[in-house]
């Protein structure tokens, strides 16, 4: 037993050493089940809140209306003034303009001009000025790049995005790295936080001097290909660069990105303190049922939409459409990046955001530790039906912890780990009853019964119990005859204990001689099978022979026993007893006594026995039999047993597993722990058919 406790509690300990180990690496199967899990979380959270953000949408609407994208930029510089009318707090323009627009029509303007400008044509001076005039105005109307940025530079709070490459991607249109506009819109790292970017993509240089702010537009899927969090930040040439949605909240709130504290877990923009995960991170809690209102862009330029649903808003302008812009995959659905964006700035501003606590870590390590003690400490001393009940209590009290917090106060604490852990915990207590069953088997008093029909396995346990100072009960398993027998001795000193050994080895004796005499029974009839007489026979000489031996030896003149045995004899049961030992057959979740107590009820007594073997020269023996089954148990104990535990609680006992000699230790575990007031004995033989696996 030492030995396997020994071998449990290290295969516990090694469970739960690999599980932090995969814990602190983030192993990818787990981290993906973990995903899985946060996105179902999500969907238990409702919030309920007013936005400020508008979305402007560059839908398939516009398109038909405006023709296909992308469309000329005055486009978007008529939307920016339009904005700018309407009193509109903060413009973000989610669109990359990193090249200049090369119009044909522009540039065969400005080569006319330019040849206008350096010829003289003396006469015609006057009217080449006209024409020159009305060149120069074309020049104007054709030059998209100018409007945008006179509507960037009139408007003076609209938002512009940046790109960055990584692992030493190379672009052409990659913006110096001293440029003003980028420096202005970046903080100075006191530490790294990744990840670190080869290079930007910025918006034409005319646009960025000319924007509020300058934000990133990188998203960063987890390895499911889901966006989850927005990076608030991203490393470049020992520079942190804002996302453009944080650049959004804090031109709404009049916050600037140089007053902003940053450190390696949190940021704060003014009074508010947002929490970072994984040193950059904004945990979303995306939702599939947005506060946003939303606008078709070609209604907006067209001034058919209200200028107050835009005044003191966020107004985002992006791609809405595939036919503009790709999808994102999040948690609940797809979404265009002007959405994503959006719920992001939301989220900022309304603080819905998901939080990783910093006590997660050590409290979910705690939880681990503690779980570990429970697996190599708890679980190889208790049975499989209760340790697996001690796993589901730990399980379910950490997913009702994690549900809770997750949805109350948005706090995201691991289950997927949690999970891994009780699986492997069950696992666990399997090879250890498996060891158990093994090493019982091999060491324990295991015996198989068996003939052609019906295999019986079979064990026993007897102990003192914790009020006599003797042990006078006996028991017997014998394989060559089929016999399983309890004896209780009675007659105080010793003489119990002789009389319950005499009784079993009489009984073993009488049957081994009548099996190979082929003895025939007296007095049979067809009332019970001949081998059910035999067995009475065999009892009945017992008692003979206790009787003679208590005449001869004066010591023994009052010792006696009870006796309840059992023969199996292909699928046929016979049953003997005379006394209060009992013999109870468990079937489909059912007891049933076979005996009857041969006892009688004192008042504030002990039963006093009525009948018991070598107490007279001749006994009267009570005789049954029963047809076995596959699935069948049988149990015979002496009163020490059927006094301490009720017939429920053998029945439960007895069907909670299936290995014989775990279950009667148990059940006189149990018989003790009531009490203990008598020996204790029992018996347990579970029933297969002829060549199932045990």
């Amino acid at each position: 037993m030492k030995k396997i406790l020994l071998s449990s509690t290290i295969l516990g300990c090694l469970v739960t050493l690999l599980m932090l180990i995969a814990y602190g690496a983030e192993w990818y199967p787990l981290e993906m089940i973990e995903y899985k899990l946060y996105d179902l979380r999500l969907n238990l959270i409702h919030t309920t809140t007013t936005s400020p953000v508008v979305l402007v949408g560059i839908d398939e609407a516009s398109i038909r209306k405006l023709g296909p994208w992308p469309w000329p930029r005055a486009y978007i510089a008529v939307a920016i003034n339009r904005l700018h009318e309407y009193n509109a707090r903060v413009v973000g323009v989610n669109i990359l303009y990193a090249q200049r627009d090369l119009n044909p029509g522009l540039a065969a303007i400005k080569d006319i001009l330019n040849r206008i400008k350096a010829e003289s044509l003396g006469k015609k001076r006057d009217r080449i000025v006209e024409i020159l005039a009305a060149l120069q105005e074309a020049e104007k109307k054709l030059d998209n790049d100018a409007l945008l940025e006179s509507a960037i530079s009139s408007a003076k709070n609209v938002v512009l995005p940046i790109l960055f490459t990584f692992n030493g991607q190379k672009n052409s249109d990659a913006a110096d790295d001293n440029s003003g506009p980028l420096k202005k819109n970046s903080l100075g790292a006191s530490f790294a936080i990744p990840p670190m970017a080869h290079e930007v993509l910025m918006p034409v240089p005319d646009f960025a001097g000319q924007a509020l702010a300058l934000g990133h537009i990188n998203r960063f899927p987890d390895r499911d290909g889901v966006v989850r969090s927005e990076p608030l930040f991203i490393t470049h040439q020992g520079h942190l660069y804002p996302s453009f949605a944080l650049q959004l909240m804090l031109h709404f709130n009049g916050h600037d990105i140089n007053k902003v504290g940053i450190e390696k877990h949190a940021l704060q923009a003014g009074a508010q303190t947002i929490p970072m995960y994984k040193t950059n991170r904004l945990l979303m809690n995306f939702s599939d049922t947005t506060p946003f209102s939303y606008y078709s862009f070609s209604d907006v330029i067209s001034g058919t939409i209200p200028a107050e649903r835009f005044t003191d808003k966020i107004v985002l302008i992006g791609y809405s459409s595939r036919q503009s812009g790709p999808l994102l995959r999040t948690p609940l659905t797809t979404m265009p990046d002007i959405t994503v964006a959006a719920q992001v700035v939301d989220a900022l501003l309304n603080k819905t955001y998901i939080a990783r606590p910093r006590w997660a870590v050590p409290l979910e390590t705690a939880f681990f530790l503690l779980w570990g003690a429970v697996l190599t400490i708890v679980i190889p001393r208790t049975r499989t039906s209760t340790g697996a009940i001690v796993l589901f209590i730990l399980l379910a009290a950490w997913t009702a912890l994690s549900l809770y917090l997750f949805v109350s106060y948005r706090y995201w604490l691991i289950l997927s780990y949690v999970i891994a852990l009780t699986v492997a915990g069950y696992i666990v207590l399997l090879v250890q009853n498996s060891f158990m069953r093994n090493v019982n088997e091999e060491i324990q008093d295991v015996d198989i019964i068996e003939n052609n029909e019906i295999k019986l396995v079979a064990s026993a346990r007897t102990d003192t119990g914790r009020a006599r100072e003797h042990n006078e009960d006996s028991f017997c398993i014998d394989r060559a005859v089929g016999l399983l027998a309890v004896a209780d001795g009675v007659g105080g000193q010793a003489s119990g204990e002789v009389a319950s050994n005499m009784a079993l080895d009489a009984l073993r004796e009488y049957l081994k001689r009548a099996e190979a005499d082929q003895k025939q029974p007296d007095n049979y009839t067809n009332s019970y099978s001949k081998d059910t007489y035999i067995l009475g026979e065999a009892v009945k000489h017992a008692n003979t022979i206790l009787f003679e031996a208590a005449q001869r030896t004066p010591q023994w003149r009052k010792m006696g026993t009870t006796i309840a045995a059992a023969l199996l004899r292909g699928n046929k049961l016979s049953i003997a007893h005379v006394g209060d030992s009992r013999i109870y057959l468990a079937r489909a979740h059912h007891i049933e006594q076979l005996t009857d107590d041969h006892s009688l009820a004192q008042p504030g007594m002990k039963h006093v026995l009525t009948k018991a073997l070598g107490i007279n020269a001749e006994v009267a023996v009570d005789l049954g039999e029963l047809t076995l089954s596959e699935g069948d148990a049988v149990v015979l104990c002496t009163d020490g047993l059927n006094t301490m535990v009720d017939d429920r609680a053998i029945l439960s006992t007895v069907t909670s597993g299936k290995d014989p000699f775990t279950t009667c230790t148990r059940l006189v575990t149990i018989a003790n722990k009531n009490g203990g007031h008598d020996n204790v004995t029992a018996i347990v033989a579970y029933a297969y058919k002829r060549g199932e696996a045990l």
